[in-house]
């Protein structure tokens, strides 16, 4: 049945060519063109029964000839058909594209307008054989002239059963008429798709050889009459696209088709691989018509063997490629089991049996396997880290491997790696992590995180990108006589500079270091790894000269990278904690909070607990701040806060200390903390404090840390400053910028301010500073993440080491700032539109601020400004007198200022921290009178003086005014024994009697006096 089938198709298509329906005979026969003819198909048809010899210039890019079915260009503005020029000329009849009638018996008109002067057309008869191949005959011709403007009919006679072909050169044509012809309509079918059942192509053989796979073709009549199931030709086939003319397959279509319809049919070839053995491409077919359609994919029948690919982990075909063997086979060195994992694909049709035999020393498992047909199955090799040594030897995987398409017995890959003694400190970094206990100064070392590797089992490596030298420390290593370190070192970059280099020190303490020995970029490797092309291979140093002892190792290093770093013994520590970084002040002021940060970073791998230790600050050599002790990550950091309040003017050392016990200190270095007498600062706001943060970060307003360098140049008027509430001979001792900062920068600043009786600034002209020395200037000022944009806060605040007086005069405003560290960062600054204040700015990545001579307008960023300006203090005063009313000169008034914070009563109470001390003396009169600059507390008042009982004033409140207490009278303070002098021994003081009366003012001794008991510097003393 399956031979029928395919013998029917390729008679239908082959001999037969196409199926006609039976031939209707019309007389009186028009075509008025007044239907739509679709024209989108070069090969359309005018009309049922009609055909068309199509033709097109190849030389031109398969140019075909135009036609377009208008509804307006034909006769009276009827419908009709426009053709443009013939692809090949009109100068070959075999070459012209023609529109065919049906076959004419008896006349025929046409009517005809040339679209162009160059217009023509051209009447053929027609020959047709029996197979409907058509053959241009004799040309028919005519006398009349064509014309541009209207409409010519051409008629013919004598027309004896022939169709006719019209070939058109720029006209246009309506209403053909014929007295008699003879309408046969075409079957035809059309494959419109067709899908596999295959996804990838390859279709697997069973043990005969045989293979199937099925096609899903859907065909549609298009030809010009219904089509019956049991019509000639109504099948569909699977063919090789070089033979579409003989199917391997087909299957009838099983239904009739009305024009226009379509069905769908599932067709299974059935082939054996002895006569279809090649890769090729099957292409689904109709056996009416004989159109096809490509289908995809190609199908490869795999034969029933199997084919065994040895892949590595990241699927790289080990026995085509031996590079990808090698590198799978070299462990390096391990301190413990390492494994790799083995790819086995069979990529044919049968099952595979394989078998993995290792040296000693390695691991297989499984070491015999099953790999099924199309399948994957995985092996692990394992080096076997029981026992220190050099293993090596070959590993052989036997079984039907394939190799360049052809299949070998066996695969022998060499294994080989070092099993380090588990005694001695060794990292390779393939956790893509920095090792417990080593350090790294500033960021500077990092794993790398790349493709490019030195071989498959070592994929990491530790580089340092730095141009500034750092160090990374390893643990602490005991080290014994002679013994030595082996360490890869490896260049980053091709250059060859003083800058690509590795340095190695050894230090007992990390703080005094010890060169050992120098790489330099001369002695590295500038051979690239295969097949890595960024990756350059390393060289093995081993490192000789370290002391015997326990010391650290560092690596310094700048375009380099270092691996597999191997010996000495790892020393274990119970704590290992290092000052990270710390923010200590170096200057403060009297009566004002001083906080001090630490950050400590633990370096083990276990975290600190936060019971295990205690954190104080020193402040000359007093414990004044304790801050609570938290959990220290393993290898993370933990911040500490310490704040007091200084109330003696003068330099001070300041350090933080941590106490671990058992004798294990960190401490911070003794900064010397200059305080300074207090001075009072009230603040004067220049624009709006609540306004809108700068819509740009470019604008140096005023810096921008968006660009590496910036100059910013404002004018603060008189009329702005005196809006603001400064006054002519307020001492401005500080200058603030408010905003917010996303992101860690470190700028050197300078600000300059000048006084000037310009209100307006001239155009862009910048200030000449060369004379000039700045009002503040911080080579390193670090903004840190600070406030957002939500809730800016104070960003730069600029402190005067001398305050300014302000005349009365325009201020004018200088900024130069140049990055020091870190990337582009848009800080934002507070800025006041409404100021309408003068603000040039220049910004440049290239140029330093200096250099920068190019400035722009930007008033609508003029930054809100803080001016801090001296407060008057207010002022405590009294008498204090004796108990007699008496004036005491010398009694020492000490106010201790705290906090008012209200209780739950309402009333005020102390708080714990943040005192503030004034001191002051009486002079020879009693009084006394002591400058108060933090009035809002809430004050004890201590009076005291030798020899006298000591009185303090509680809740002593000076509600934002001077404040004159009522006389304090202190008694003598009792003597509470009795004293035997001489009277010539005796220092000066005043004398009382034993009830307390003043018997001497400021004596020099007792002499003279009545025998008797007397009160004499607080003590009793008997005058005999």
């Amino acid at each position: 049945m399956k031979q029928l089938h395919y013998f029917l198709c390729l008679v239908a298509v082959v001999l037969l060519g196409f199926k006609t329906a039976s031939a209707e005979t019309v007389t009186g026969y028009t075509v008025d063109f007044n239907t739509t003819i679709s024209t989108s198909d070069h090969a359309f048809k005018v009309a049922p029964g009609w055909k068309h010899i199509v033709k097109y210039r190849s030389s031109w890019n398969n140019t075909y000839q135009v036609y377009n079915y208008l509804t307006t260009v034909g006769v009276d503005n009827t419908g009709g058909l426009y053709a443009g020029s013939q692809p090949n000329g009109t100068t070959n009849k075999d070459n012209m594209d023609m529109l065919v009638t049906p076959a004419v018996t008896g006349a025929f008109s046409l009517d005809v307008k040339k679209d162009s002067h160059s217009g023509s057309i051209f009447f053929y008869l027609i020959d047709e054989d029996e197979s409907g191949a058509l053959t241009v005959s004799d040309e028919l011709t005519y006398e009349a002239t064509l014309s541009t403007s209207e409409y010519v009919t051409l008629s013919f006679t004598g027309v004896e059963g022939k169709r006719i072909g019209i070939a058109l050169n720029y006209m246009n044509i309506d209403n053909f008429a014929a007295d008699q012809v003879d309408i046969v309509l075409e079957k035809a079918l059309t494959v419109t798709a067709a899908t596999s059942s295959l996804s990838s192509g390859s279709v697997n053989c069973d043990a005969e050889g045989n293979y199937s796979f099925t096609y899903t073709i859907t065909v549609k009549n298009t030809g010009e009459c219904d089509l019956a199931a049991d019509d000639e030709g109504m099948m569909v086939g699977i063919a090789q696209y070089q033979n579409l003319g003989s199917p391997v397959a087909t299957a009838p279509i099983g239904q009739a088709l009305a024009m226009g319809e379509s069905a769908t049919v599932e067709v299974t070839a059935n082939l054996n691989y002895a006569q279809y053995g090649s890769r090729t491409r099957f292409d689904a077919v109709e056996c009416m018509t004989g159109t096809s359609l490509t289908v995809t994919p190609w199908v490869e029948p795999i034969p029933y063997v199997a084919k065994i690919q040895v892949r590595d982990a990241d699927n790289n075909d080990m026995g085509e490629y031996p590079s990808y063997a090698s590198a799978f086979g070299a462990f390096g060195m391990v301190n413990s089991n390492v494994s790799k994992t083995l790819n086995l694909r069979n990529t044919g049709a049968a099952p595979g049996e394989v078998t993995i035999t290792v040296p000693e020393g390695f691991i297989a498992e499984p070491a015999a396997l099953t790999v099924p047909a199309g399948e994957t199955v995985q092996a692990t090799i394992t080096i076997d880290a029981s026992s220190a040594g050099i293993k090596s030897g070959d590993m052989v995987i036997a079984g039907p491997i394939l190799i360049d398409d052809a299949i070998v017995e066996s695969l022998t890959i060499a294994l080989s790696g070092t099993v380090l003694d588990q005694s001695k400190w060794f990292v390779n970094f393939e956790d893509q992590a920095i090792p417990a206990g080593c350090i790294v100064e500033e960021d500077s070392w990092k794993v790398n995180t790349n493709s490019y590797t030195i071989s498959d089992d070592n994929k990491r490596y530790l580089e340092s990108q730095a141009r500034n030298l750092h160090k990374f420390i390893t643990p602490l290593l005991k080290v014994t006589e002679g013994e030595k370190m082996t360490f890869d070192v490896g260049r980053l970059t091709s250059y060859a500079s003083e800058d690509i280099l590795l340095n190695v020190y050894y230090s007992v303490d990390r703080v005094n270091w010890t060169l050992l020995t120098t790489v330099p970029s001369a002695d590295l490797p500038s051979t690239k790894n295969s097949g890595y092309s960024r990756q350059y291979l390393p060289k093995t140093v081993v490192l000789e000269g370290v002391p015997a002892g326990e010391v650290y190792i560092a690596f310094e290093a700048g375009y380099v990278y270092i691996d597999n770093l191997y010996g000495f013994e790892l020393v274990p520590v119970a704590h290992d904690v290092i000052v990270d970084s710390s923010k200590i002040p170096a200057s403060a002021m009297a009566n004002n909070d001083y906080t001090a940060t630490v950050t400590l970073k633990n370096v083990l791998g276990e975290a600190e607990a936060a019971d295990g230790y205690t954190a104080k600050f020193y402040f000359n050599g007093k414990v004044v701040a304790e801050a609570e002790a938290k959990e220290i990550p393993a290898q993370g950091t933990a911040s500490f806060e310490f704040t007091f309040t200084p109330n003696e003017p003068g330099t001070f050392p300041a350090y933080a200390e941590f106490d671990f016990g058992e004798g294990y200190l960190v401490a911070t270095d003794a900064v010397e903390v200059t305080v300074a007498e207090e001075s009072g600062e009230a603040a004067i706001i220049v624009g709006d404090p609540d306004g809108a943060l700068t819509s740009s970060s470019s604008y140096a307003n005023p810096i921008t840390n968006y660009y590496r360098n910036g100059w910013s140049e404002a004018l603060y008027t008189p009329a702005m400053l005196e809006a603001a509430g400064m006054t002519e001979g307020n001492k401005i001792t500080s200058v603030t910028y408010m905003g917010y900062n996303p992101a860690e920068v470190t700028d050197n600043i300078k600000v300059y301010i000048l006084s000037t009786e310009e209100e307006t600034m001239a155009p862009f002209a910048k200030t000449d500073v060369t004379e000039l020395t700045p009002v503040w200037a911080n080579e390193e000022y670090k903004f840190t993440v600070m406030g957002s944009s939500n809730a800016p806060v104070d960003l730069l605040k600029v402190e005067l080491a001398q305050p300014i007086v302000w005349d009365g005069k325009s201020l004018r405003i200088v900024v130069a700032s140049d990055r020091v560290s870190g990337g582009d960062t848009r800080t934002q600054f507070l800025a006041d539109a409404s100021l309408n204040g003068e603000l040039y700015y220049g910004r440049s990545d290239s140029q330093s601020s200096s250099a920068i001579t190019s400035l722009s307008s930007a008033g609508n960023y003029f930054p809100v400004t803080k001016f801090g300006v001296e407060k008057e203090p207010l002022h405590l005063t009294g008498v204090v007198q004796d108990a007699e009313g008496n004036p005491l000169e010398g009694v020492t008034v000490t106010a201790t200022g705290k906090p008012i914070v209200d209780d739950a009563q309402g009333g005020p109470r102390k708080a714990a921290s943040g005192d503030v001390v004034y001191t002051g003396t009486t002079n020879e009169n009693g009084e006394y009178d002591i400058a108060i600059i933090q009035a809002d507390k809430n004050f004890s008042v201590n009076f005291s003086k030798a020899g006298f009982e000591s009185v303090t004033l509680e809740d002593v409140l000076m509600n934002d005014d001077n404040l004159a207490l009522d006389p304090v009278t202190l008694n003598p303070e009792l003597p509470t024994a009795v004293e035997d002098v001489k009277a010539a021994t005796v220092q000066a003081g005043n004398v009382y009697s034993i009830d307390g009366r003043l018997v001497r003012k400021n004596a020099t001794g007792v002499a003279g006096l009545q025998p008797g008991i007397y009160i004499f510097n607080g003590k009793k003393v008997l005058v005999k």
